[in-house]
């Protein structure tokens, strides 16, 4: 059975900004392939849950959390899957290079 995907705000909003971003450097194609390579990341997530590479952080506020890659693009979309509800919250968007516990820690807090 497919999970359900639910996308947190923060996430929403990192995913139309960088859309933006990219848009705005006028290269063609650019924005477009985000928004697919987003898309096709988020939606992977239906039938493969636990398939991201989880995460060994010393905060307990942050346990279970995976990540998987934006094919084509130096970003982790972060989640947590509880499959007892068959449920995927996608909870932030992050650059490779961003201090990543830190501002997972202040995410997930929220």
């Amino acid at each position: 059975m497919p999970a359900r995907i639910e996308i947190t705000d923060t996430t929403k909003l990192a995913i139309i900004e960088q859309w933006e971003y990219y848009d705005a450097k006028e290269v063609v194609g650019l924005s477009e392939r985000w928004d697919l390579a987003v898309g096709h990341a988020i939606e992977s997530l239906r039938e493969a849950s636990a398939r991201g590479a989880g995460l060994q952080l010393s905060s307990k506020a942050i346990s279970g959390l995976r990540w998987i890659p934006v094919k084509g693009f130096p970003f982790r979309l972060f989640y947590v899957f509880d499959p007892s509800e068959s449920l995927v919250t996608v909870v932030h968007l992050l650059h490779d290079k961003r201090d990543i516990a830190d501002l997972l820690e202040l995410t997930m807090r929220e």
